[in-house]
Formats: C-alpha cells, sequence, structure tokens
C-alpha cells in the first residue's frame, strides 16, 4: 500500500520518518529509497541531502535525525512511521516540510500519521478544553 502511494506520487518530496534503524532499513529495503541514520558517513550523507534538495531523490528515509538543523525547503510531504509522546519531536518532524518554497514552486505540505501522532496532540487537548468547559 505505502509502496503503491508513493509511486503514484513520484512528484512529491517525501521524508519518511521512523523509530529506529532497522525499522529505517527495513523501510529502504521494501520501498527501495535510501535511508539516512547517525551511522550514516557524513560524505554520503551530504550527497543523499544534495540529491533529495534537488528533486533527483525523490523520498529519504531517515531515523534519530533530520528532526532539526536541516534546511530542506522542497519537502512537500512528511511520512510519520515513529510513534512519539513528545510534541516537540512531533512539531520539528512536521515542521521540516513547513517550509514555503518559491523555487520549488511548493505551496502546501502533506503529512501522513500513519502511526497516529496526530491522535495525542489533538484529542488530550480537546478532552482537557471539554472537561474545563462541563465545570
Amino acid at each position: 500500500m505505502l509502496s503503491e502511494l508513493l509511486r503514484r506520487h513520484a512528484d512529491w518530496r517525501c521524508l519518511v520518518f521512523t523509530n529506529d534503524n532497522a525499522t529505517v532499513y527495513e523501510i529502504s529495503r521494501k520501498l527501495l529509497v535510501p535511508a539516512i541514520t547517525h551511522q550514516t558517513d557524513l560524505k554520503e550523507r551530504q550527497a543523499l541531502l544534495q540529491a533529495f534538495g534537488s528533486g533527483k531523490l525523490p523520498v529519504l528515509a531517515t531515523s534519530r535525525v533530520l528532526n532539526e538543523g536541516v534546511d530542506l525547503p522542497a519537502i512537500d510531504t512528511v511520512l510519520l512511521l515513529r510513534p512519539t509522546e513528545s510534541k516537540i519531536l512531533f512539531l520539528q518532524q512536521i515542521g521540516r516540510g513547513l517550509r514555503k518554497s518559491a523555487a520549488t514552486g511548493k505551496d502546501k505540505l502533506v503529512i501522513l500519521d500513519f502511526v497516529g501522532n496526530h491522535q495525542s496532540f489533538l484529542h488530550k487537548p480537546q478532552a482537557l478544553i471539554g472537561q474545563a468547559m462541563n465545570h
């Protein structure tokens, strides 16, 4: 299902966040996309990021890196396969794609949350607000 989705949208610039190296390598193998981890050689990491940023590489999977401190304005799709209870990490991950890019014509961000992180961050405040309003 996921590989078919990515094939249908080959024009996306999709960054896939996973929770650990075993998962990122499995995703990389199944989707036939490169992976970057904290163990990736610096030269290889730079080459992959350059290819991704220029559009030569439409999908890149990552584990434990690229949450912050990287500027890739062309990202138009963030695929979340990493469950987290951390609001900061969640916002950092989706934040990778929030920057508009006139150079690439990007004007929107697609967030595919396959692990339900959004529920934790949307439903808890709604429950608290609902509780406060009922008292």
